[in-house]
């Protein structure tokens, strides 16, 4: 299955399911944007050996420290009318630089050798030599429940599951979500504007450079542009 998901593009995918959402009747469809901070600042890898892009590890377990970047979403969706419960398919995506490196065992470059559990090795160290800059993007089936969906300020909570892609993974991975949110209905609209935080797990990939990661824990929080229709 992986090597077919693999073939795909995310985003098409995406729409094309909505399809699966329009036979169910009775129901207010939403679309929305977002726009925050996505975050995964502790990024570990299994126990590395040898010699990737001029960079000797010996007994390297990393421990990759990335900025907060960007958040853009998607998400589409519906919902029974005043029901309080959502479907919905998202997308979300970020460029991530990565800022340090360190860990437990050695890294060697240049001359230099860097005891990863005494010091934080920093990007311009090793820039010129390795990179594990990565453009991440999850999409997923969401469930929301929806405390308020009567009133003007709609508190929600939802979990969700799907797949992840990272621009330097070798595999599609397993991705899994649960978001807080709450929505503000403008007065005589249907338009909402809201605020989301949402917490990640990803399946450790394997990348380009043979480096086999733990599970990925990641979070964003983003301002909401929605519309019902």
């Amino acid at each position: 299955m992986t090597a077919v998901l693999k073939k795909l593009n995310i985003p098409f995918v995406f729409l094309g399911a909505l399809s699966l959402l329009s036979s169910q009747a009775s129901a207010d469809y939403f679309i929305e944007g977002e726009l925050g901070l996505f975050n995964k600042s502790d990024v570990a890898t299994e126990a590395v050996n040898g010699e990737i892009l001029g960079v000797t590890f010996a007994n390297a377990a990393l421990n990759i420290d990335y900025r907060s970047e960007l958040n853009m979403g998607l998400e589409i969706g519906y919902q029974e009318d005043f029901g309080q419960l959502r479907w919905s398919l998202s997308y979300n995506t970020a460029n991530f630089e990565w800022t340090s490196l360190q860990g437990s065992g050695l890294a060697s470059t240049a001359g230099d050798t860097y005891d990863l559990t005494q010091v934080s090795v920093p990007r311009p160290v090793l820039n010129d030599v390795i990179s594990f800059d990565n453009k991440t993007s999850v999409a997923l089936f969401n469930g929301y429940y929806n405390f308020a969906p009567w009133s003007s300020f709609d508190p929600y909570f939802g979990l969700g599951i799907g797949v992840a892609k990272m621009s330097n993974a070798n595999d599609l991975e397993l991705a899994t979500a649960a978001t807080l949110g709450v929505n503000y209905y403008l007065p005589l609209s249907q338009t909402y504007i809201g605020v989301k935080y949402r917490s990640f797990l990803i399946k450790g990939p394997s990348d380009t450079l043979g480096l086999v990661y733990d599970d990925i824990s990641a979070n964003s929080i983003s301002a909401v542009l929605g519309y019902k229709f």
